[in-house]
């Protein structure tokens, strides 16, 4: 026996699921209009799968990754690593390529994305962090506006700090803006920097 039915007595089926010809559960069919409202959704949600692939600015593109350094250094081999994996996690799943741009201790390449680079989201650049204190000391071939660059992001951070000898008698940051220290900074024996 089935319910209140025994399995050789017709069971009677309700109108609103007789029209029914899809069955989606395993209580039965679902009623007509169930059954047309899980075709729409079903249609809506492949039309809007391939819209949203469509309508990617990214797909069959190649976004450029320009780096300010030669080949083999850090922001080189950072940039790489970029462009091995963020592919695919920008919509249209684009390629990435990296173009290295040394020269100008890194003016070169900074002067190029704010002069040259089409500005059509294809181009991004790896530029040196100090480039932004470079323009504000005034550094030489500046022909960009660090101010109006867009940051995207960040593969790490670092703090930089600067040291004078406490005999050079500057015990505050007012002090080491308003007088110049001459200090020499040995990093390993066969390099020096002279800081003015």
């Amino acid at each position: 026996m089935r319910g209140p039915h025994r399995e050789s007595e017709p069971v009677e089926t309700p109108p609103h699921r007789a029209e029914s010809r899809f069955s989606f559960s395993a209580r039965g069919p679902l009623p007509a209009s169930g059954a047309r409202g899980a075709a729409i959704l079903l249609f809506a949600a492949i039309f809007a799968t391939a819209s949203a692939r469509a309508e990617s600015p990214y797909e069959g593109k190649t976004i450029t990754i320009v780096t300010s350094t030669g080949v083999g250094g850090v922001y080189d081999l950072t940039a790489r690593l970029i462009a091995r994996h963020m592919g695919r996690h920008i919509p249209g799943s684009p390629t990435l390529i990296v173009q290295n741009m040394p020269g100008g201790g890194n003016v070169l390449a900074t002067n190029y994305m704010y002069n040259i680079a089409p500005k059509d989201g294809l181009t991004i650049a790896s530029i040196h962090n100090a480039m932004p204190l470079h323009q504000a000391l005034d550094g030489r071939g500046v022909r960009f506006d660090a101010a109006k660059f867009n940051w995207l992001g960040s593969t790490g951070s670092e703090n930089e700090v600067i040291l004078v000898w406490s005999n050079a008698g500057i015990t505050t940051i007012k002090q080491a803006m308003e007088r110049e220290v001459e200090q020499l900074l040995r990093v390993c024996p066969e390099r020096s920097y002279r800081i003015a």
